[in-house]
Order: C-alpha cells, then structure tokens, then sequence
C-alpha cells in the first residue's frame, strides 16, 4: 500500500477519535485531550482536525489550548464561512460557559442561529455542525432560562 494511503487512513481514524471524543461530551479529559493532541501531531495544518481538537479541548477546559488554536484557526480562515460562524462561535461559547458567563456565551453564538448551524459540514462525515445548538442550549440552561434551553435541545 502506497505510503499516501496510510497517512490518510491514520488521518481520517484521529479525525472521527476527534470527533467521537468532542461529541462524548462527559467522558474522560485526560483521555479527549491526548487524542486530540494526537490528531494535531498526525496532522498539523488540518482545518478539520484543528476545529475539532479545539472545541475538545474548549470542552475540556483547557483554556490555554484552545485560545491558542482558535487565534490559530482564526488567521488561517478569515473568509472561511464555516469557521467564523460556526466553529469559532461555538469555541468561544464554550470558553465563556466555563468561565460561568452564560450571556458571553449566548452573545458569541448570536451569528450561529439556523439555518447556518443545520448546513452541512464540508470536512466531515457528520450531517451538520449542531455544537454551537448544543452550547447554546447549555448556555441558556446555565442563565436560568430552561424553556429556551429545551427548544435548542
């Protein structure tokens, strides 16, 4: 098998751990941050990778991280519609809720309203981008405000 093919392989296979550890929101930091650290080593300057492992680690609470990649991701993309009304949004968002500022929170995901957030992903297997739908729904619960809560969930 020609070299190329299995770095893609190994690629796509830390993407989707990426990708699995962002969306298990609950389970292990230690574990969510070395995979995504992982994924940024097989692949440095992958959009995908780098989104991914900076909402893991926004979710995480490794702030330092991912202020770090989403500055990164942020000069990189400028004009990337996707990163700077989805991803960086939702990034932000997660920053701001650990924080235990909700109303920061809601304000980064002011740009992410539908139907935006329900298109889909071009770097990804997955059907949409419904992080910034979930933070939101997390941010509200956070403000006290649980019927506008249930309807992001």
């Amino acid at each position: 098998m020609p070299p190329y093919v299995l770095i893609a392989e190994k690629t796509e296979r830390y993407g989707w751990k990426i990708l699995r550890s962002t969306k298990q929101l609950l389970v292990r930091r230690r574990w969510r941050n070395q995979v995504a650290l992982a994924g940024i080593k097989l692949t440095p300057s992958s959009q995908a990778v780098d989104s991914e492992a900076a909402l893991a680690f926004a979710i995480a609470g490794d702030a330092g991280r991912t202020e770090q990649l989403a500055e990164d991701l942020n000069k990189r993309f400028p004009s990337d519609t996707q990163m700077q009304l989805l991803w960086l949004p939702a990034i932000k968002a997660q920053l701001a809720l650990n924080r235990k500022n909700a109303s920061e929170a809601l304000t980064d995901l002011q740009l992410t309203v539908p139907p935006i957030e329900f298109g889909g992903m071009e770097f990804e297997n997955n059907v949409s981008c419904l992080y910034p739908t979930y933070i939101r729904g997390e941010a509200y619960l956070a403000a006290g405000q649980g019927t506008q809560a249930a309807a992001e969930f």
